[in-house]
């Protein structure tokens, strides 16, 4: 692909996103291509969409849910606390996991 080709496919991209009054900009990769930024309100952590993305974690997840809610229920706050703690620093770990495993591989890809 030619960069007047990459100029070309970012500034549809741009046009577009303007017609959906999405605020956009253009930056350099670094290499032979362009990113088009559009900066969106965050309505979920990293954690949470990467938690997600695995079916072991959706389970996972599912399960230390089901018990922390059974202990909010059972008015077992300090229960609850911890439960939810545990899960909040097992989703982290799973996240650091993920993000290392995903920088190794790219590492890894031609070109990156």
């Amino acid at each position: 692909m030619s960069w007047r080709q990459v100029v070309k496919a970012a500034t549809l991209v741009r046009d577009v996103l303007k017609t959906l009054k999405l605020r956009s900009w253009v930056k350099t990769t670094g290499g032979r291509g362009l990113h088009v930024v559009v900066p969106l309100k965050r309505k979920r952590t990293v954690t949470e969409c990467l938690d997600f993305t695995r079916a072991d974690r959706i389970e996972a997840t599912y399960i230390e849910h089901a018990k922390i809610l059974r202990a909010v229920m059972q008015k077992k706050a300090d229960q609850a606390r911890l439960l939810l703690k545990t899960h909040i620093e097992q989703s982290k770990a799973e996240v650091r996991k993920i993000t290392l495993h995903t920088l190794q591989a790219a590492r890894g890809r031609a070109g990156a």
